[in-house]
């Protein structure tokens, strides 16, 4: 999802009507002699192009949204605030970590005198003194004569606006940002690609198969066949399952031919038909042949 972030910078590009194939690239002297000269006298710049933004109050991987052009390195107009309020050392804390000064400080010239100073600062994540190095870096300038405002009234503003250029130096935001594109690309090519994905079902014509109208319905079949008596004799594939029943009634619908064998015909019929000629035999009746 685009963040109103970068539709807004993307919208000052717009209105910025630069011409195709435009860089800003501007040196330490064109930034300070044309653009934070213009600034602080309250002038408008050659382009706006340079955002005003308070980014000591943002982690340097959020700034690039915030800017109104650039892809590797960003400029912003920001204010500096004083560290304690009767001193002249600025706050150099930001958003979840701080800047830390390295190096010396580098003069601007301008028309053979010095108009600006320029600071290189890389932040740090965390709380000093253990706050872990990052590859984000940045360069403040600000006027050489400006001096910064007396303190006093309880204001802890130092300077109403120095300039900063800010980058990556390994250029990761640039990559992450690639990245994040072409993932939003992909995204969107697999939600097109759904929406437009017709199942083979969606495809039927019920027109192109006519004959189907035809069958019968379920309801109409007529009713489901009977089962068949207890005590009918069925053919061989038709015999059920009656090993639940209880009793004699075991031997219902079991065909007597599948239980003669050659020669004992009289034997398994007399015994079926007279299950109790063992015992008569037994009390002393009447033989069994």
């Amino acid at each position: 999802m685009v963040t109103a972030a970068a539709t807004q910078r993307r919208d000052a590009e717009a209105e910025l009507n630069l011409p195709p194939g435009f860089r800003f690239h501007p040196t330490d002297e064109e930034l300070v002699a044309h653009y934070l000269c213009a600034r602080a006298a309250g002038r408008s710049p050659p382009v706006p192009i340079i955002a005003e933004v308070d980014l000591y109050r943002f982690d340097p991987w959020d700034l690039p949204e915030r800017a109104l052009f650039g892809r590797r390195e960003w400029y912003f107009f920001t204010p500096r605030d004083r560290k304690y309020p009767n001193g002249s050392r600025p706050n150099r804390a930001a958003g979840t970590g701080y800047w830390k000064a390295t190096g010396a400080d580098k003069p601007v010239q301008h028309g053979g005198r010095t108009m600006g100073i320029k600071k290189a600062l890389v932040f740090y994540h965390g709380k000093p003194p253990r706050g872990v190095k990052t590859e984000w870096i940045m360069h403040e300038y600000r006027l050489a004569d400006a001096g910064g405002k007396k303190p006093g009234n309880g204001s802890l503003r130092l300077d109403d606006w120095v300039l900063c250029r800010l980058y990556n130096k390994k250029n990761e935001w640039e990559k992450m940002q690639q990245q994040k594109e072409k993932a939003m690309e992909l995204e969107a090519s697999l939600s097109h690609s759904h929406s437009d994905t017709r199942t083979p079902e969606s495809e039927i014509d019920d027109e192109t198969f006519p004959e189907l109208g035809s069958l019968p319905e379920f309801d109409d079949m007529g009713p489901a066949p009977a089962l068949a008596p207890a005590g009918a004799v069925l053919p061989k594939e038709e015999v059920q399952d009656f090993g639940n029943l209880g009793g004699d009634d075991w031997l219902a619908g079991i065909n007597l031919d599948y239980l003669q064998m050659p020669g004992d015909a009289d034997f398994f019929g007399n015994m079926l038909a007279s299950p109790m000629a063992p015992k008569a035999e037994q009390d002393g009746g009447f033989p069994l042949f």
